[in-house]
């Protein structure tokens, strides 16, 4: 299993490398208060929008995707 994300505390990247095959990390920060800083729009979106984004990107060629 490989996990991918833009960012992570270091509690949370140790913890996820204990599980995962792999571990991609964009930013790895010393001092990490919150995901959201780290976005210029962290909103949040409703579930119906997140089965959108999916569907749509699926018909882009992501896998797994089903809807």
């Amino acid at each position: 299993m490989v996990v991918a994300a833009p960012v992570a505390s270091d509690l949370a990247a140790e913890r996820l490398a204990e599980e995962a095959d792999e571990c991609v990390w964009l930013a790895v920060p010393e001092l990490f208060l919150a995901v959201g800083e780290w976005y210029d729009d962290f909103r949040q979106i409703t579930d119906e929008e997140v089965r959108s984004l999916l569907r749509e990107r699926g018909k882009t060629g992501a896998r797994g995707v089903s809807g």
